[in-house]
């Protein structure tokens, strides 16, 4: 018989072509009938062709390159002629594994808020203010330094400086004429130098007497529109016994006067600052609503300019001579004192305007009490004590109440403030009182004859024009006759009472000069319209904005699958053109599943690699790829499902296409959970008040989130980690801080850690977290966005299960009482739909994120029942949760900060509500100070309800959350709690320490106080000092000026600002730091007063 033996391997069935086993050598033996027969399969069939062999058993060899050797007993028969073996390859092996693997699905979510507030405008002052020109014409110095100052608390914008180019031989130079931007609390050293000009030669000192030159200080702000200030900066030479007039920059604040001008002989102090601490300077001044307009409204610039020269000669000449050529000389240096002169003194009342200053100055003097009521009704409105902000109105305006006095005193009727007599005394009443005219002085009979031939003044008659004639004259006689008080019902004018009314005007005038304004006038009016009701109920000052955003991240676990392939090629040849598909099918009923699965990208490892067309291996060498396959939540909605993971692979060796299918693995695919994330950002920020002398404790405010699984898998070790706020916008540069301070979990304050665990979170169940932030301002935060992204390991957006992110408008956390979702745990009152009174709408459950409409009642009465209890009656329309707010007009709630008992009255039941769903804030309404009582209940009726208050009327301070420290918190302090430096070493150096090095550069602000030194000796603060990451010190230098002045010692106090707490630091001991600046100038001091630190100082010099 003929047997045809076919040799077949895997090629056979898994490469293209299917090609045969060639060159195999097949052997037959039969060891009974010595038969050996060897043949070779040929090359392109590969099959052997054994002819005319007997029907028997053989045994059966085979070998071929590549293959393990094949050895098998066969028996022929003529009923089967061919035979097909099968060789395997020992060239490439490979296994095939699924198993289920966990990753960490990461979600960043970025949410954001408008924080809103008003800020006093930036005011920007320099010092000094005057420069003394004579010392720069001589040549003493070269270069002056001015130290500008943004004192507010937004952004100055634009600053710039223009020099004064008209000096016969100076020329004046900076380094830089534009500034740009000058921060909040932040200071520049500006070094002008002064030069002479090509071939220009020296005036007469004598010529310049008296001449100025003015350098301005521009900037700029937004505040509505763009408002634009100019800082004035004198270069004069000093004139004894000549009243400086000085032009003050507009809207500089009482809190922070100029300083009087420098003398050469002894330099005098700044007055203290006895009215305002802080600046308070607006936009727009309107009064509308106070029954007394306490302005002098009508002046204009130039002429209140004008006036404030008539008060000045007022001041520098009553009651001394007029002096022929030379105008008039201060008190005391002059001889008589004629009535001329009493008359040329007062005749400031008929400056400009008479009219308006007289009716402006009668009206604040009979409505003085009717000004004190309304200023103490708008102070009761402010956070500031009541006598301190009426007393900055009444120091202001008494001077001018004293001015009233003195007129009234020489006139002696007091209707004569009212009269319209300005041309009738220019024109009528002065010449007569000329010295050349007919009684000189006097006014005669004739005289008075003529002036009464005239018809008197509107306003008043033609005897009160003949009494304060005969008024006049007599104390014209008397006090040039040295008859200085009336006797016997004389109609004259008292001089001593006159003497000490101007005596008192004098100095508070002095007072006002001294703190940087033209005259009393000046300062009464600018005291006055910064206090106006407008100011006050609209919160003077800038609205500034700025951008918070904080990000954080969402952590949770889940499950995926690896599937690993792995090959060792043993061949002779590489490996080329490696590929797999990946086939999912249902488990149940093979249907093509792969779709409902993400399968990542491929990751080779080992010898194998990546080339063109697919991987490569080389030849005797092994290798693996391996993907990631994460089911989409449509792979298993509800319950856990099988699906066979398995797949084809492909690749090419000896230039043959191989393709070889994988058995399918078998897998469980569980269900996914669904988040819902809902955030809570508290709207109302209670901080400090930047109208307020006070630092006003900073209260901590929540972001809140619940987070819940509506899906059917649990979520795995969830977790969210929080950063800082940040500030990403700030268009006027607001120096503002906020941070986290700790953070809650349910009702548990958890470690100082920005991140919050929650664990494990089964189907259908939520959880609750705040973070507790603190604002270095008050405001109201608005304008609330919340985005995520979705970071899993293979980058694709629709493997997210994070199904739902709101953010909402917290105006409180209340307590769902009395039901199912009461879990004890604070829920959220929002306002979901926004309106301008910011009423809540929506009640949102802490324990399942379900929502209950919150409908607005009525507050039919309000009255208190004894000290401490309140009974309100109220009704509503809805039955449910019902929301209750009423202002507090009758003021019985200014001094409670808390209710603490709140009772409900329904018919004869009565029930205990939460502490937390009755509260008292100030925060209704910007535009108002007033308190208002919130209540919110689940009501059952809609008949009347009553609710029983009891309030905490003393030591109200609500209880404060504890959050623990961070061990790691660094404390700053100064290293001395003194420094010394000699007035010629033009700076002092000064050390801040850390207690340990931190891992981040950290900012600390600095302010300074005046002691002995003022703002003309030093460089004053505030400072922002940054001490670099892993640093434990930083030196910092304070410029000292050096003048030519012989003084005593001077020091000034550097402090450590409480805000550097928000930079992560804790502020330690000491943390103020005395600065002793130590003279070096010779001559002799001797102390003016008692309050004075030295009584007796004194050098010696030698070498004039």
């Amino acid at each position: 018989m003929n047997l045809t033996v076919i040799v077949e391997d895997e090629y056979t069935y898994f490469a293209s072509g299917q090609p045969l086993v060639n060159n195999a050598a097949i052997t037959l033996v039969n060891y009974q009938r010595n038969i050996r027969i060897t043949l070779t399969t040929e090359r392109d069939n590969g099959t052997a062709k054994f002819v005319s062999i007997p029907e028997d058993r053989y045994q059966l060899f085979i070998e071929a390159a590549g293959h393990l050797s094949l050895n098998q007993i066969i028996v022929t028969s003529l009923n089967n002629p061919k035979l097909t073996v099968f060789m395997q390859r020992q060239t490439v092996t490979y296994t095939w594994s699924v198993t289920p693997v966990t990753f960490q699905d990461n979600y960043v979510l970025t949410i954001e808020a408008d924080f809103a507030t008003n800020v006093p405008v930036p005011v920007v002052t320099v010092t000094p203010t005057e420069i003394d020109l004579e010392e720069l014409e001589l040549g003493f110095v070269t270069s002056v330094q001015l130290n500008i100052t943004n004192h507010g608390l937004i952004r100055a914008n634009g600053t710039t400086i223009e020099l004064p180019d008209n000096h016969p031989f100076l020329e004046f130079s900076v380094s830089t004429k534009e500034l740009g931007y000058l921060d909040p609390l932040s200071s520049v050293i500006l070094t002008i130098h002064s030069s002479h000009k090509d071939n220009s030669k020296r005036a007469l000192p004598a010529v310049l007497i008296g001449s100025a030159y003015v350098a301005n200080i521009a900037y700029s702000y937004i505040c509505g529109d763009l408002q634009l200030r100019k800082l004035p900066v004198l270069f004069k030479k000093q004139i004894f016994f000549q009243p400086t007039l000085i032009s003050g920059p507009s809207l500089i604040p009482i809190s922070r006067p100029r300083p009087a001008p420098a003398s050469r002989i002894s330099r005098p102090r700044p007055a203290p600052a006895s009215l305002i601490s802080r600046p308070r300077p607006v936009c727009s001044f309107t009064d509308s609503s106070c029954t007394t307009d306490f302005k002098f409204s009508g002046y204009s610039s130039s002429t209140l300019s004008f006036c404030n020269k008539c008060i000045q000669a007022f001041f520098t000449c009553f009651p001394g001579p007029t002096l022929p050529g030379s105008g008039c000389v201060p008190l005391g240096l002059g001889g008589s004192t004629p009535l001329k002169s009493t008359i040329d003194s007062i005749r400031w009342l008929q400056c400009t305007e008479p009219n308006k200053v007289k009716s402006a100055m009668l009206q604040a003097f009979l409505c003085g009490h009717d000004i004190g009521e309304c200023i103490l009704e708008l102070a009761g409105k402010k956070k500031r004590d009541a006598n301190e902000f009426v007393h900055d109105v009444y120091r202001s305006m008494h001077p001018i109440i004293l001015s009233i006095n003195a007129a009234i005193e020489v006139l002696g009727d007091i209707n004569w403030l009212s009269v319209d007599g300005e041309s009738w005394v220019s024109n009528v009443v002065q010449p007569v009182f000329d010295d050349n005219s007919e009684a000189g002085i006097l006014i005669s009979t004739t005289e008075l004859s003529t002036i009464l031939a005239t018809a008197p003044p509107n306003g008043s008659t033609s005897e009160m024009v003949r009494t304060l004639i005969e008024r006049l004259n007599n104390t014209l006689h008397g006090w040039s006759s040295g008859q200085l008080e009336p006797s016997n019902n004389i109609n004259m004018a008292s001089f001593s009472k006159f003497e000490k009314l101007a005596e008192e005007i004098n100095s508070y005038n002095d007072e006002a000069v001294s703190n940087g304004y033209l005259s009393y006038l000046d300062l009464y009016n600018f005291v006055s319209a910064h206090y106006s009701k407008s100011n006050l109920e609209d919160e003077a000052g800038v609205c500034a904005v700025v951008k918070i955003r904080i990000e954080q991240e969402l952590a949770v676990t889940r499950v995926a699958f690896s599937a690993k392939l792995e090959i060792e090629n043993m061949e002779s040849s590489p490996l080329v053109q490696g590929s797999l598909e990946i086939l999912i099918v249902d488990g149940n009923t093979g249907i093509r599943a792969t779709h409902l699965f993400a399968i990542g990208d491929e990751k080779l490892s080992g010898s194998l690699t990546a080339s063109e067309g697919g991987w490569s291996l080389p030849s005797k060498a092994s290798g693996s790829v391996e993907w990631l396959i994460v089911p989409y939540s449509e792979a298993a909605p509800q319950s856990d499902r099988s699906y066979d993971i398995g797949g084809t692979v492909m690749y090419s060796l000896n230039g043959v296409n191989v393709t070889i299918p994988l058995l399918p693995t078998p897998v469980t695919v569980t269900p996914d959970p669904s988040l819902l994330v809902h955030y809570f950002w508290e709207k109302y920020v209670i901080g400090d008040d930047p109208f307020t002398d006070k630092i006003e404790v900073s209260v901590p405010f929540t972001l809140g989130v619940a987070v819940k699984n509506g899906g059917y898998g649990t979520a795995s070790h969830l977790q969210i980690t929080s950063g800082q706020p940040e500030i990403v916008e700030n268009e006027k540069g607001l120096l503002v801080n906020f941070k986290i301070i700790g953070a809650s979990l349910g009702n548990e304050i958890i470690s100082p850690s920005l991140t919050v665990v929650f664990g494990d979170l089964a189907p259908s169940s939520s959880v609750v977290a705040r973070w507790h932030l603190i604002s270095s301002l008050q405001g109201e935060f608005k304008n609330y966005s919340a985005t995520f992204e979705n970071i899993n390991p293979l980058g694709d957006p629709n493997l997210s299960i994070l199904d739902e992110l709101e953010i909402h408008e917290l105006i409180r956390n209340v307590k769902i009482y009395d039901s199912s979702e009461d879990d004890g745990i604070q829920d959220f009152l929002v306002n979901e739909h926004s309106d301008i009174l910011s009423y809540p709408d929506t009640l949102y459950s802490s324990k399942s994120l379900e929502h209950y409409s919150v409908s607005i009642g009525a507050v039919l009465s309000i009255h208190s029942t004894s000290l401490n209890t309140l009974e309100v009656r109220t009704i509503s329309n809805n039955t449910g949760w019902v929301y209750y707010r009423i202002e507090d007009a009758r003021g019985m709630l200014h001094n409670t900060a808390l209710a603490i008992n709140s009772t409900r009255q329904e018919g004869n039941k009565s029930f205990i509500i939460p502490p937390e769903n009755s509260w008292i804030t100030r925060h209704s309404n910007r535009n108002n100070d007033n308190f208002y009582l919130h209540i919110v209940d689940n009501v059952s009726t809609t008949d009347e309800v009553m609710y029983y208050l009891d309030l905490c009327i003393t030591d109200c301070r609500v209880a404060e959350m504890s959050y623990p420290q961070s061990p790691t918190a660094p404390t700053v302090n100064f290293s001395h709690t003194a420094y010394n430096v000699d007035e010629d070493k033009g700076s002092v150096k000064v050390v801040l320490a850390l207690s340990e090095p931190s891992n981040a550069n950290i900012t600390i602000m600095l302010t300074t106080n005046d002691g002995f030194a003022t703002g003309v000796d030093y460089a004053s603060g505030p400072y922002n000092i940054t001490i670099p990451a892993g640093q434990t010190r930083v030196i910092f230098n304070i410029s000292i000026t050096d003048d030519r002045e012989f003084e005593q010692n001077e020091d000034f106090h550097v402090n450590i600002d409480q805000s550097s707490s928000l930079s992560g630091v804790i502020v330690g001991t000491p943390n103020t730091a005395i600065v002793n600046i130590l003279d070096n100038d010779d001559g002799v001091w001797i102390a003016k007063d008692a309050t004075d630190r030295w009584t007796e100082f004194a050098s010696t010099t030698v070498g004039f």
